[in-house]
């Protein structure tokens, strides 16, 4: 056979036609898998390490409220001292007579990480730089100074946390304006106002005792200071996961810290293992 015929016969030929496609789409993958793999294996790797760090650490933040007393109807339940009067636009408030004490103690659930302490205090009529003190378990955490102007003056309220609002450690306070220079109530003569305080106490104990007292040295017709909408909440922290993330046979709260740095380990050392990553070792939780 001559050498042309040869050539004519073997171009048409397709036998082993489809071991060749398959030597060329192999060698093509290949090279995609390597340069897909270069391209995202940081990433990857860097990945797995974040979701350990993240989840050993992860939680979740609730916020429940433990108190909440607005004195409406004369209702005091839970309270010494101190007599509920409904004045005016001020409503309904927990009255102090001048140097006596109201106190209101509140049990705190164990595993709380800090208890939040805000309610109103009113300051009426004559009040003259004399001050509100704010205890928590017989500590004294911060205190209010009020001034009343006559309403007929330009001199305007003054109601501020003494201190710079200063508190000891583990402790903090802070305060904002309600309502100022104004007659709300009582002595037409006189501008009163109202403060929101907010005392928050950091790991506190199983028990808690609020106590509010002054210096006034007038009768309640002459000058006041009054309570309202006091509110006890509390911060807890506790461990938490997705069911459908994580399944757990008891539900979807880790029991403990060590559970979640355990199940955050072993998902980082699957991501390697998906991979080919090294497993980092040793294994601390095993």
């Amino acid at each position: 056979m001559k050498h042309g015929e040869r050539i004519t016969r073997f171009l048409p030929d397709e036998t082993g036609a489809v071991t060749v496609d398959y030597v060329v789409l192999s060698g093509a993958l290949t090279g995609v898998g390597v340069t897909t793999a270069a391209a995202v294996s940081g990433g990857v790797n860097t990945l797995a390490q974040n979701i350990a760090s993240e989840l050993m650490g992860v939680s979740a933040q609730t916020q429940n409220i433990l108190a909440s007393d607005g004195f409406a109807g004369g209702d005091r339940a839970g309270w010494t001292g101190g007599t509920v009067m409904d004045i005016d636009q001020f409503g309904e408030l927990l009255v102090m007579a001048a140097s006596e004490t109201m106190t209101r103690t509140v049990e705190i659930p164990e595993g709380t990480e800090q208890v939040i302490f805000s309610f109103d205090v009113a300051s009426g009529d004559t009040v003259d730089l004399e001050t509100a003190f704010f205890y928590l378990n017989d500590g004294l955490i911060t205190h209010l100074n009020s001034q009343s102007r006559p309403t007929d003056s330009e001199e305007t309220n003054l109601a501020f946390l003494g201190n710079d609002g200063g508190t000891p450690p583990g402790f903090s306070a802070r305060y904002e304006t309600i309502r100022i220079n104004e007659n709300i109530g009582g002595d037409p003569y006189w501008k009163d106002s109202i403060t929101r305080v907010y005392l928050t106490m950091d790991n506190p104990p199983p028990e808690v005792t609020f106590a509010m007292t002054n210096n006034l040295n007038e009768s309640i017709d002459n000058e006041l200071y009054g309570l309202d909408n006091f509110e006890v909440s509390y911060r807890a922290t506790r461990i938490r996961t997705s069911p459908a993330l994580w399944p757990r046979p008891w539900g979807g709260d880790f029991p403990n810290l060590k559970s979640a740095q355990k199940c955050a380990w072993q998902m980082a050392q699957k991501t390697r293992a998906l991979w080919n990553f090294p497993l980092a070792n040793p294994d601390p939780w095993s």
